[in-house]
């Protein structure tokens, strides 16, 4: 999976940590293992039934085409010394252990998954439950020893 730094509070994919330049005034980096953000594909409603079946196809395979280059372009990255390797000569980057991780999920899901409750459709419900499944595989990746 893509990584993801907490610098002052702010969850941000390493690529972004590095090329905004974060590490010129911040000195602490913890890898937190958070779900990396994801794409929002947005569309007006009018103009996309108007296509033909055909259009709305490549549309859907542009976007998914999209998706796969950016993170692409982000594992790349990550790699470089533009990446988690650069960044860690530059500041001290911490990674939390799986039972940190597991802390923090403790402390602030049941928050959510009352707010989903209580002020959304059931719909809301069962994207979360899709939602800690797949967090769940993703936490089973490591970053550092």
């Amino acid at each position: 999976g893509l990584q993801t730094g907490v610098i002052d509070g702010q969850m941000n994919p390493v690529p972004i940590i590095s090329f905004a330049k974060f590490a010129e005034v911040q000195k602490y980096m913890t890898l937190t293992n958070h779900l990396f953000s994801p794409y929002t594909f947005m569309i007006n409603r009018a103009f996309y039934d108007a296509l033909t079946e055909e259009e709305q196809n490549v549309l859907h395979h542009a976007a998914q085409n999209c998706v796969t280059a950016s993170r692409g372009i982000s594992r790349i990255i990550e790699a470089s010394d533009r990446g988690l390797a650069g960044l860690m000569d530059q500041i001290e980057v911490t990674a939390l252990t799986a039972e940190q991780r597991k802390a923090m999920a403790d402390a602030t899901q049941p928050v959510f998954e009352t707010h989903v409750a209580e002020n959304l459709d059931a719909k809301a419900g069962e994207l979360l439950e899709l939602l800690k499944t797949e967090v769940s595989a993703a936490n089973g990746n490591t970053y550092l020893d």
